[in-house]
């Protein structure tokens, strides 16, 4: 499976919120999160940022209804206090993973075992081992999906600073005191398209053309710091916010923006490989399978009729049977032929019960394989359009545009 077919949907990118707001202090909230009030998982931390007490730390979670009792009871933990309010200099910072998750295990499994191994160790992803149990670390999302993101944003600037409440906006206002600009903490894509485009994918070509002020790279609407440590990216423009809805409506909205990148606007390059048959199939070289198998592996292959003698087969159906069966199996599909019954030495139109055609195993064939390697598609037609709602379901399109006239 290439990176593509790892993400078949939206809603398996792992994410993990940083809600801020100002009124405790994060040591105050980590004593209040303690004890039997102890939500696993949790954390809060120092900021930094003028007008912020604290920020929410989330383990990696995918959308389930365990994820959903997570955050509700974090957000409430906050909000039991009056004094922990939201204000204009509050943002809600959401990391997406870079990385698929495991195939084996569902958004719910994948929640408990994150919340578990995050509870035990806080530095759970500098651990190899650890990180490997939750995702397929063998791949990783290619830094040109968000350098395609970055395009999108930038040239349907204006709509997704609709998304935004006003002082995260990077439109040239300032934020309500007057103080710095708006969209400080979380500068868009510049404005230059061409530019964007042609930048060489590596981390300090794209971060240049991801922050329109040349600097604090961190500040980044998306922020691509963490790409090779964390293995995420940040996406840092949402207002602050103790609301589950909205983060699920962000979370929706992001993911599809970078899925649809991902699935629509770029393809894998495809390669030929040689490959060469196995001498028998399955776990052993006596079942009929093997035997007709390992019979067959000569050029020219075999009749039905001696296939049937070799391997004590009773009838042309059942070989049929036995080769289809086989078939089915996509690692022995590539090495079967079937040869026709004129190949055999009889007469169109005088075969006997269909038995007189044969199958060949060849020793070594060629394959088609998908490659890790993504190419942007050129052709327009072909290309995913590049507008940033563009692939989102229903509801969740619904529920963004609710949003949007919220905050008009």
């Amino acid at each position: 499976m290439n990176i593509q077919q790892k993400f078949e949907t939206s809603d398996r990118f792992a994410f993990g919120f940083e809600p801020e707001f100002y009124g405790k202090y994060y040591t105050e909230m980590n004593r209040v999160n303690s004890g039997n009030n102890k939500i696993k998982g949790l954390s809060y931390k120092y900021d930094g940022s003028a007008g912020v007490s604290a920020e929410m730390n989330f383990p990696p979670l995918l959308p389930c209804d365990r994820a959903n009792d997570f955050i509700k009871r974090s957000l409430e933990q906050v909000k039991q206090f009056s004094e922990n309010k939201v204000t204009w200099r509050c943002g809600l910072h959401m990391h997406l993973s870079t990385l698929p998750i495991k195939q084996n295990l569902t958004n719910d499994q994948f929640t408990a075992l994150a919340i578990e191994m995050v509870d035990a160790d806080p530095y759970w992803y500098e651990d190899a081992g650890k990180t490997s149990q939750l995702f397929d670390v063998s791949s990783q999302i290619p830094l040109e999906i968000y350098q395609d993101v970055g395009y999108r944003m930038s040239k349907h600037r204006d709509f997704f600073h609709s998304t935004i409440s006003k002082s995260r906006r990077d439109d040239g206002g300032t934020v309500p005191n007057g103080t710095q600009p708006n969209g400080y903490f979380c500068r868009m894509p510049i404005t230059d398209l061409e530019r964007i485009k042609n930048c060489s994918p590596n981390i300090n070509s794209l971060r240049q053309v991801l922050c329109s002020n040349g600097h604090s790279y961190k500040y980044s609407a998306i922020n691509v710091n963490l790409y090779n440590t964390k293995k995420t990216v940040e996406f840092r423009s949402h207002q602050g916010s103790l609301e589950l809805p909205k983060m699920n409506t962000w979370y929706k909205f992001i993911s599809n923006m970078v899925n649809h990148s991902l699935q629509n606007r770029f393809k894998a390059d495809r390669m030929e490989e040689q490959i060469t048959s196995p001498s028998y199939i399955g776990r052993s070289d006596t079942t009929i399978k093997s035997r007709l198998w390992n019979f067959c592996r000569v050029p020219g292959g075999r009749s039905t009729r001696d296939i049937m003698s070799h391997c004590d087969i009773s009838c042309p159906q059942s070989v049929r049977r036995t080769i289809s069966e086989i078939r089915s199996n996509e690692n022995y599909e590539p090495f079967i032929v079937t040869h026709n019954q004129q190949e055999y030495g009889t007469r169109y139109g005088s075969s006997d019960e269909y038995g007189n055609n044969g199958y060949e195993i060849l020793i070594n064939a060629n394959r088609s394989i998908v490659g890790n390697d993504l190419k942007i598609i050129t052709d327009n037609l072909n290309r995913g359009k590049s507008n940033l709602t563009e692939s989102l379901d229903g509801q969740s399109l619904a529920d963004l545009q609710e949003r949007i006239r919220q905050l008009v």
